[in-house]
């Protein structure tokens, strides 16, 4: 599962971030580090976690029931 949400502050704009969700122990849904989503152009967004580290990723195909992704 994935959570998406606005970032705060104008120094953000057009940022958001990105949680992702994942079975615990108990089954229950535990997050992941919060990634930033920075947008880069039509259907393009660099990654990046605390550390600075950054990953470009592309969207493939977006429809209501497939969301398919590449990663540069």
């Amino acid at each position: 599962m994935l959570e998406f949400r606005a970032s705060a502050g104008a120094e953000a704009q057009g940022e958001m971030t990105l949680t992702s969700m994942a079975p615990g122990p108990d089954d229950r849904l535990r997050a992941g580090p919060v990634t930033r989503l920075r947008p880069m152009g039509m259907g393009r967004y660099a990654l990046g976690d605390a550390s600075g580290a950054q990953e470009v990723i592309d969207i493939v195909e977006a429809t209501p029931d497939v969301l398919r992704l590449s990663r540069r």
